[in-house]
């Protein structure tokens, strides 16, 4: 049986990977309500197809790590912003899930699948990292989108607005202070079932926010704290 850290991060991630797939469905009818480009609606259609895939191989870590119990996907933990423009309803989700969140994640996982030696961990990670840039992509292809729009100018001020509300928050997920007590103290057992410690977490993210949000968010206009 794998370790008990292995036993209680798994089935998270199970969870995780069935909200990004509600996320993207949820992408993909704002983008279909507005008429977006049928080749942004149908990306979204993709990355949603990609995370119940994701979801299928963490729950195959889960059973072979030993964990015999179903992982409820709890409804209530799901959101996302809206905004009755439907333009920035889309920005809403575009900018901090796609753009932001997927970026970060690259960068994660690439890190978690470099210590993973366990085969069926290593193959889950594997899929993240072949999939993540193309969802990373279709958010800042989205952004570009709405920034060209004849009301771009109205889609700007309100990423401008909320932009250090959802940095902020990633940072929190990502970077803050709590950590999941089975992820105080882990050892290479773990690590090679794809986990890593919250020191390494907190510098990926430092890391992304100068090598990949700062300048990206810059080429297009905006300033990140």
């Amino acid at each position: 049986m794998a370790p008990r850290a292995v036993r209680l991060e798994w089935p998270r991630r199970v969870a995780a990977e069935y909200a990004v797939c509600l996320l993207a469905e949820d992408f993909a009818q704002r983008l279909t309500r507005f008429g977006a480009p049928a080749e942004l609606v149908q990306g979204a259609l993709q990355m949603a197809l990609d995370e119940l895939e994701h979801a299928r191989l963490a729950r195959q870590v889960c059973d072979e790590a030993g964990v015999r119990e179903p992982v409820a996907f709890d409804l209530d933990t799901y959101g996302v912003d809206a905004a009755p423009d439907p333009a920035c309803h889309i920005a809403a989700v575009a900018v901090p899930n796609l753009c932001l969140g997927e970026t970060l994640a690259l960068r994660i996982v690439h890190r978690l699948r470099a210590n993973a030696t366990v085969g069926v961990a290593r193959g889950a990670l594997d899929r993240v990292v072949a999939d993540e840039p193309r969802h990373a992509a279709l958010g800042w292809t989205t952004l570009d989108w709405l920034l060209d729009l004849p009301d771009g100018r109205g889609v700007r001020e309100s990423i401008e607005r909320e932009l250090p509300r959802w940095a902020a928050a990633l940072r929190g997920s990502y970077a803050g202070a709590y950590v999941e007590p089975h992820l105080a103290a882990l050892g290479p057992a773990d690590t090679a079932w794809g986990l890593a410690s919250p020191e390494l977490h907190r510098a990926v993210f430092e890391e992304t926010v100068e090598r990949d949000w700062a300048p990206r968010l810059a080429r297009r206009g905006f300033a990140l704290a």
